[in-house]
């Protein structure tokens, strides 16, 4: 992910303040450049699914339990 619009920065950290989950699902139109993240997004999301690798997995996610899954494999900002 290059760019993630304040708005949607601010929603999350609204989340996260009222202890709502967030499950997070980047996609890039170029997969094969190293992966970018703003710390504040990577670390406060509950979960991220990669979008480009790993879309199958929201098929089985369980919604209902939500284990902490921070962003690893991304530069961060």
């Amino acid at each position: 992910m290059d760019i993630l619009d304040d708005g949607c920065a601010f929603e999350i950290g609204f989340m996260r303040a009222t202890h709502k989950p967030v499950v997070l699902v980047p996609f890039t139109e170029h997969p094969e450049r190293p992966k970018k993240m703003n710390l504040m997004i990577a670390q406060g999301v509950t979960a991220i699914i990669d979008g480009n690798t790993e879309l199958e997995k929201l098929a089985t996610y369980d919604f209902n339990w939500l284990p902490y899954n921070p962003g690893t494999g991304y530069g961060i900002y």
